[in-house]
């Protein structure tokens, strides 16, 4: 069956829609993604500090200056939601654990994220979980 030309067929609609939706979502998670990466590189930087430094809370406030670098978030200032750099992480969100004895350390963020659906209004939170354990570099 011919076709007048110039006509789009229904399939061409569909697929030029699932590009588009596809080109959406990947604007929406690839950033959050690529943070997460950055989130477990600073984890595993600060894992191999624990070998040499024995002061936790210098191990924790350098891992807290990485990623309060890492990404953006939203706050709520003056009665608007306002976008801020870093993860606005704090001490009580970061767990490290060391045993000595056996030479092994475990570190532990659990965050979240907040995403604004543009054009709307309305805001997607997502959980993040980095662990990083094992024996300490030598």
């Amino acid at each position: 069956m011919l076709r007048t030309r110039g006509a789009v067929s229904l399939f061409t609609i569909i697929l030029l829609l699932g590009l588009a939706v596809v080109g959406y979502a990947g604007w929406i998670y690839i950033p959050l993604f690529m943070d997460n990466l950055d989130m477990r590189e600073a984890s595993s930087a600060a894992f191999n500090r624990m070998a040499t430094d024995p002061e936790m809370d210098r191990i924790r406030a350098y891992f807290l200056a990485r990623a309060n670098n890492i990404g953006n978030h939203w706050e709520t200032k003056d009665g608007s939601r306002v976008e801020v750099k870093g993860l606005g992480l704090t001490d009580a969100d970061v767990v490290i654990e060391r045993d000595s004895f056996e030479h092994t350390a475990r570190m532990q963020v659990d965050y979240q994220r907040e995403v604004k659906l543009w054009p709307l209004e309305k805001y997607i939170t997502f959980d993040f979980h980095v662990d990083k354990a094992g024996k300490l570099p030598q």
